[in-house]
Parts: C-alpha cells; structure tokens; sequence
C-alpha cells in the first residue's frame, strides 16, 4: 500500500464504541483522533513530531484514509478505514478569527520546508457541504450520520451480515468527537453553505480497500478476476454476495409500514453495486458507505403503497445492473460476453438471497448481426412478502461480442408494461407509475 498520506495524532474528545468491535478498537486507535497538520500545528503552534504524532496512511475517497497495518476480527484480517481526517487539496479557508488566520499563514510558511507534502495536505477545518443537500461537513463526517452508521453496524452478525438479507457491510466500529480545543477552532471557521453541526471522526473495519466497479472493468485486475471465476467457491461468494446487495429493497420491506432499505441519494437510478468493495481473496462483495442507506421514507407524503412500488422498482433496476457486473467479471475467463451471459443466468435460476428465490424462465436468444446478439427471458423473484409475494420481469440482454458490452433491459423500455406482482390480497397486478 502506498503510504503517502502524513496525518498528525490527538487526543479525541468523547468515543462511541460499538461493543462488538471494543478490542479491535482499543488496540489499534485508542485514544487518538488523526488530522491534517494545519489544524495541528493551530492546536499547538508546532509541526508534530515525527516519531511520536505522525502516522502515515492511504489516501481514500475525498475525506478518509486506510490504516496500513492489518487487524483481525473473527479469524479474518482487515485494514481501519478513518472517514473524517479532512480534504485533499489547497483550500482557501476563511477564519473569523484573525489570531488562527495568521497561525495558519505561519503554518504554510513553514510547511513545504519540512514535510513534501505537495498539493495534498488535509484541511479538516473548513465547514461546508461537500454538495447542495448533503449536509456533511467538508473534511468531515456529521455527527448524526456517524451513529446512524453506528448503531446500523451493531445489527450486523460476526460475518457483517445484515439479518434476512445475505448481504454484507462494512460496519464502523467507533466515532470520536474532537477535542475540545480542536473543536473550538473548527467552531471559528466560516465557507458558503456553513455547517453547524458536531463534527467528527469515523472508524471503519474494511475487508478490501478495491472498489467492485473497479475490479469488475478495470484491466489491472483481471488476474485477480481470473482466479475469482476459476475458483467456484469465490465465484459463489461473487454472485450471491453482489445479489443480496440488489435484493436489499426488496429484502428489507417492513409488512407493516411498508418502508425499507434504499440508497439515499439518487435512490432509482443509481447503481448499490458503486457504493461496494470487494475482497479479492475470497469473492465477497460488501457495501461500504453506510451513512448513503437509510430506512425512511421517499418523501414524507409517501403511501404504503407507494414505497411498495418504489421498493420493487429499485430492486428490478439493481437486478439488471447485476446481470450486467457478473457478466462482465466473467468475460475474461469465458473468453466471450456470450457464453458468460449463459453462465450468469444458469448460476442464478434458482437461487436464493435472503428470503427472495430467483427463477430465469424460457431464455431465447436472438442473432442480429454478425456480432450483436439478444437474449429475451424471464426473471421471477418470490418473496415472503404478502404484498409482493412473485413478481415478473421481462428482460432482455443485448450482447456485442467485439467490444463485449452487455446492456441489460425490459423486454418493453416503457416500464412498467410486462411487468406483473402477485399479491395475496389481489391476485396478479401490474405496476402503476407514481
């Protein structure tokens, strides 16, 4: 791992420990909160020590870094993902304060003389939204979502599965508050769009630290797709993890209230399988940003019946983004998009992801030209859920066997026309648009 991120080490103010991770925890972060040196050397008008304050880290994302040094947790290892530790770049930051405003003019002055840190040294103090309606604080993490965070992560079972769905997370496994004189300097701080909330620092157990869009299409890992696809027990991780991760709106419906799982933002038309990594070692996919699920409602005016609909729209349009990923991460072993498609519809007819059973019924496929072909079938998803116990989707894949790309879709583009719902209170619907 390139280790070329420096952060300096503090004490951190009040810590929330999620109990199941306490050893994990106490021995590898302790006491400490780690920030960009600017808002250090405004603590304690000094750059830090070398040996003793600063600690060298992975650049991850826009705020987070990766601990080098590995950890294990129940008989597996994993790296500590810290979400919070400020924003790459050269920020302009505006005090209020004239007193901090010099210190960091110092700070600067002082900086490229000691430390090769380049355009990337961090800046927590700046408080802003990282984008309209996100309301995170730039550099750091918001309070509220870091216990949102929290207190999913404790519902998490010692595989990181969440219950009645198969799927995994990457669970935090503690949030510190600042200190209290590094919260007063935040506190001084001023940009458009001013966040006043707590700012703070997350704590993450990362299994892998390769994104799965990475890892499904980029050619620095083939290898590493290779020995997934060769290996039958790593591709079922692969299929039935990445699957569970599609299924989880529909997985997680509550039978009373109708509410369930989702994406925060863009939650119809974004793909879940971008908001997950993968362990290359063994195939398994887990969703990582937890602070972009949440359990309420669309919109406040939402009927049940209307987060019913929306629950089974975003799981039909996950189900095709996951025929398309598998397919692709077979395409190299199966030497083309043709016989990897087959294979994906053959591994999943019939399997089941937490308490949804999966059927691909009467595939066809269809020659158009001499290299596009398309496939026409039938994906059959049964539920316990007494509102949505079989629901049926026509699909079609398109295949271009020269460049391999593979776009799957309704058989009918005008949704939802094809599509039908079996409920135990009505017999079989079809969808209305909201």
């Amino acid at each position: 791992m390139n280790t070329n991120l420096k952060l300096a080490k503090t004490n951190t103010g009040k810590l929330y420990v999620n109990e199941k991770f306490a050893d994990v925890l106490n021995k590898n972060i302790g006491s400490n909160v780690f920030i960009p040196f600017a808002d250090f050397y405004l603590l304690y008008s000094r750059l830090p020590r070398d040996h003793d304050e600063v600690i060298y880290a992975v650049k991850d994302g826009g705020r987070s870094a990766i601990l080098p040094k590995e950890v294990e947790y129940n008989g597996k290892k994993y790296h500590i993902g810290v979400k919070g530790v400020g924003t790459y770049g050269t920020l302009e930051i505006a005090y209020k304060d004239k007193e901090i405003n010099e210190k960091l003019n110092e700070y600067k002055s002082k900086l490229p003389n000691k430390y090769d840190q380049g355009e990337d040294y961090l800046i927590t103090s700046e408080k802003g939204n990282i984008k309209v309606g996100a309301n995170r604080p730039l550099g750091g993490q918001n309070l509220d979502l870091a216990l949102w965070d929290l207190e999913f992560s404790k519902k998490l079972d010692k595989d990181l599965v969440y219950p009645g769905t198969d799927a995994r997370f990457v669970p935090t496994i503690g949030v510190a508050e600042y200190n209290d004189k590094l919260d007063k300097i935040i506190s001084k701080t001023y940009s458009r769009d001013h966040y006043e909330g707590k700012v703070v620092q997350e704590y993450r157990l990362l299994p892998s630290t390769v994104e799965l869009t990475d890892f499904l299409y980029k050619d620095e890992y083939k290898q590493k797709r290779l020995n997934i696809c060769k290996d039958e027990k790593k591709w079922s991780n692969l299929e039935k993890s990445l699957l569970a991760i599609s299924l989880l709106p529909l997985n997680t419906i509550d039978p009373k209230t109708r509410d369930y799982l989702r994406p925060v933002h863009d939650p119809l038309n974004s793909s879940m399988a971008a908001e997950s990594v993968i362990d290359t070692k063994d195939g398994t996919v887990y969703w990582k940003d937890l602070d972009n699920l949440a359990f309420d409602k669309f919109t406040s005016n939402d009927t049940p019946e209307q987060r019913t609909y929306l629950a089974m729209d975003k799981t039909i349009n996950e189900i095709q983004a996951a025929i398309n990923d598998l397919t692709a991460a077979r395409i190299d072993i199966d030497k083309n998009p043709i016989n990897a498609l087959e294979r994906v519809l053959k591994d999943i007819n019939g399997i089941k992801i937490g308490n949804t059973q999966i059927y691909v019924k009467e595939p066809t496929k269809e020659k158009l030209d001499n290299r596009r072909y398309k496939y026409k079938y039938e994906i059959r998803l049964n539920t316990k859920d007494d509102e949505l116990k079989e629901i049926k989707i026509p699909l079609m894949t398109y295949v271009d066997t020269s460049t391999g790309n593979v776009t799957t879709g309704y058989q009918d583009p005008l949704f939802p026309h094809g599509v039908e719902y079996y409920s135990s209170g009505g017999g079989w619907k079809t969808p209305k648009p909201l």
